[in-house]
């Protein structure tokens, strides 16, 4: 990456490197940061994304049910399109299907520094160690989320619950880290997940090539990935819902 920067490649790269050169000098070793969020996380965290939208019965119809009231007519280009502020604020379904796609699909390791010694359930950590603490430690903790807590609910975060009812504890939500190293890029890749999403879902009804969906395994999937890739794609099929609409 650094030999690449330092000969120019970014002057053929894509208009997003290209800006960000321009704008702050960009560096090789961030470069490689980001490289690494969008492939790692962003990338895989999309797919998720749509495999529970598409793949799911009654997730479809909810989250269409949502959009239908944001989309915006405008008679003069025959165009129809959504306010992305709409849908943060108008969608709790179709934003409960995403973070819950966060909390069953994350994988990262949430490393800490032990700051000093420390004994936990009779474990001793000691000053100065790495302690990891992936993400379905806590994103599988009955205590947490309830008894469902190994169980994809697409209403989970938008499901009210009585007083006193264990459903969800927020703390135990770590899909994006936590403390002062929550991630910095966390609302620019929702944004352009929840763009895709909402698009295909409106558009198109999506079937699976082999006449069902079946969830692939992710045996192959790179360590350092946030969240699992899967081993291999689904053919599917995409029919226009409204022809008629732009």
């Amino acid at each position: 990456m650094i030999r690449y920067m330092g000969q120019g490649g970014y002057k053929t790269a894509s208009a997003l490197v290209r800006m960000r050169h321009d704008v702050h000098a960009y560096q090789p070793r961030g470069g490689l940061g980001n490289t690494f969020a969008v492939l790692g996380n962003t990338t895989p965290s999309a797919w998720w994304f749509l495999y529970h939208v598409l793949s799911d019965t009654q997730v479809p119809a909810d989250i269409r049910r949502e959009l239908e009231a944001c989309v915006q007519v405008d008679t003069k280009t025959n165009t129809q399109s959504i306010d992305l502020a709409c849908i943060r604020t108008s969608c709790p379904i179709l934003l409960s299907t995403f973070q819950e796609m966060l909390r069953f699909r994350a994988l990262n390791a949430g490393p800490r520094v032990v700051i000093e010694d420390v004994t936990v359930n009779g474990f001793l950590l000691k000053m100065g160690n790495i302690l990891m603490i992936p993400a379905p430690v806590h994103h599988t903790d009955s205590l947490a989320w309830g008894e469902s807590a190994r169980v994809f609910d697409h209403m989970r975060f938008a499901r009210k619950f009585a007083l006193g009812k264990k459903g969800q504890t927020r703390v135990a939500f770590r899909a994006f880290g936590g403390g002062h190293v929550l991630c910095p890029g966390r609302h620019f890749a929702s944004t352009g997940i929840m763009a895709l999403g909402p698009l295909l879902a409106l558009q198109f009804d999506v079937k699976p090539v082999a006449g069902q969906w079946t969830e692939p395994k992710c045996d192959r999937s790179p360590l350092a990935t946030g969240f699992p890739v899967p081993d291999h794609d689904i053919p599917v099929e995409f029919h226009a819902r409204h022809p008629e609409r732009q």
